[in-house]
């Protein structure tokens, strides 16, 4: 049956590409198209930032984070990249943006060109200035003063530190000269136990013999009280060694004691900076608030007096109009006396806009600041 099978003749699999080959395998080889310039999954360098990227999100890498692609601003629509985008913003004359001097109470807002128009003859300027003069001041006031408080503090633990090492360095002499003094009481204590021992043998041969030889039972248990000085020179080196111990507890007490006295020292002393440095921030804030009520009181007595003076003179208009009908009415009654009524009238004319003026100038120094 397979070898039935393997004498059929049937078509190459690549028929379609025109291999006329009938046998059981094609070797034949032929060259695959290339899909690289249709593929969209790619990588290739962008247009605009020259950075290697998937082609198929080249678009979404347009709108989003390609730095040199151009996009437009919005309050003026010119086209720049976006890295410079916020540099732009900054200086678009179109753009939306407040006074300069609006912390000082300006609330002036509009195109960024007319704003440098109105900086220009803002009453706010002048006080600017005085206020980073004062800013500025109190700065260096500030500084000053830490560099002075932190100057102070190193040499107050400078010298607390010296303090301390020296006190450190007598206690360390002090255990020194204990313990030379421990190891003489103990060179003393064994002369005197080799001084009873030779006494006990001195006095009672027989049991020194049998203490030699026992090395179970203690030397000194054998020993009665000697008389004399020995028994009080062994129990004076007992005493010292009890007061050694004390005295060691009591250094290691009173340098603990010296640790937390310094520790709340320090914070004692920080805490007068702390409330220093509270106390010239709300002098500052008063300053400013100062500062604005006497730029209000200056404003509102100058529209005091702007309203004063429009209104007196159009009260002397009105007169002077009124006047002046009356001479054209006498004018006409009277030909022969005309010329000299209308002179009269004319000095009548004058007579109240000369009032009005010293009116005028009488309340703007009264309304006006001294």
């Amino acid at each position: 049956m397979s070898a039935q099978l393997d004498r059929l003749e049937v078509k190459c699999p690549n028929d379609t590409q025109l291999c006329r080959w009938t046998d059981r395998s094609c070797g034949k080889t032929i060259i695959r198209k290339s899909h690289g310039t249709a593929c969209r999954h790619q990588e290739g360098p962008c247009a605009y930032c020259e950075e290697t990227i998937d082609l198929s999100m080249e678009v979404q890498h347009y709108m989003t984070v390609c730095a040199k692609y151009r996009v437009s601003c919005e309050y003026c629509g010119k086209e720049v990249a976006r890295d410079l985008l916020a540099a732009h913003g900054e200086a678009c004359s179109v753009e939306l943006a407040n006074c300069p001097y609006s912390k000082l109470g300006c609330s002036y807002s509009s195109l960024r060109k007319d704003v440098r128009e109105h900086e220009k003859t803002c009453d706010r300027g002048a006080f600017m200035e005085l206020l980073d003069g004062l800013e500025k001041r109190l700065k260096a006031d500030m500084i000053e003063m830490k560099e002075s408080l932190a100057t102070q503090m190193e040499q107050k633990i400078q010298l607390q530190k010296h303090q301390m090492d020296s006190r450190l360095q007598e206690i360390q002499d002090e255990l020194q000269e204990e313990r030379r003094k421990r190891e003489e009481l103990a060179q003393k204590f064994s002369r005197l136990e080799s001084g009873d021992l030779r006494l006990l043998r001195y006095r009672d041969p027989a049991a020194g013999n049998s203490t030699a030889h026992d090395g179970t039972n203690d030397g000194r248990s054998s020993l009665s009280i000697p008389e004399g000085s020995d028994f009080e020179q062994a129990e004076y080196m007992f005493r010292m060694f009890d007061e050694l111990d004390t005295r060691i507890s009591n250094i290691s007490k009173a340098l603990i004691d010296q640790d937390a006295r310094q520790s709340v020292r320090v914070m004692t002393e920080l805490m007068p900076v702390k409330e220093q440095l509270v106390e010239a921030r709300s002098q500052l804030g008063v300053m400013g608030m100062h500062v604005r009520w006497l730029m209000d009181l200056q404003r509102s007595r100058q529209r005091q007096a702007t309203d004063v003076v429009s209104g007196l003179g159009a009260g002397a208009g009105g007169a002077g109009s009124s006047s002046g009908s009356s001479a054209t009415t006498n004018s006409n009654a009277q030909s022969s006396s005309g010329q000299g009524a209308s002179g009269n009238n004319g000095g009548g004319a004058g007579g109240p806009v000369d009032t009005s003026v010293g009116i005028s100038r009488r309340v703007s120094d009264r309304v006006s600041p001294r």
